[in-house]
């Protein structure tokens, strides 16, 4: 997991290298976000009675301690079905934010993963990728 600094570092690396940060939703959780002036939390949606769109992961989402977090991916996976490759729309929404990676200028932590968080058993600390070399070999 990335803090402080290494946050800075991680930038640096994906600026350095060109990429994008991506996040899909649908339109009730565009609005919701409008209203908050960002892309929260599902917490924080939750908490502030705002709609989003419910997940077959969320009960796995606050067992595996997520809950509180907000996703981003390195990856449009919409692309992939837009390009024509094997894949499908993006389950998230049709909504897409791409977005520089100076978002994370503001992060507590970053987490780079290589499996879903909403897999039974997921351990954010232990599944984070630990070092800016780990993530530059991606």
């Amino acid at each position: 997991m990335f803090v402080g600094d290494e946050i800075g570092a991680l930038i640096d690396l994906f600026n350095k290298r060109d990429v994008s940060l991506f996040h899909s939703c649908q339109l009730q959780d565009f609005q919701s976000y409008l209203r908050l002036g960002g892309i929260p939390s599902r917490q924080l949606l939750s908490d502030c009675g705002l709609p989003f769109t419910e997940f077959e992961t969320d009960c796995l989402d606050r067992e595996n301690g997520v809950w509180d977090k907000a996703f981003l991916n390195l990856q449009d996976f919409g692309a992939i079905f837009a390009n024509g490759k094997m894949g499908v729309p993006t389950v998230y929404g049709p909504i897409t934010f791409a977005m520089s990676p100076e978002v994370l200028g503001t992060a507590a932590d970053v987490a780079i993963c290589l499996r879903s968080a909403g897999i039974s058993g997921f351990q954010r600390d232990n599944e984070s990728l630990q070092t800016i070399e780990d993530v530059d070999r991606l």
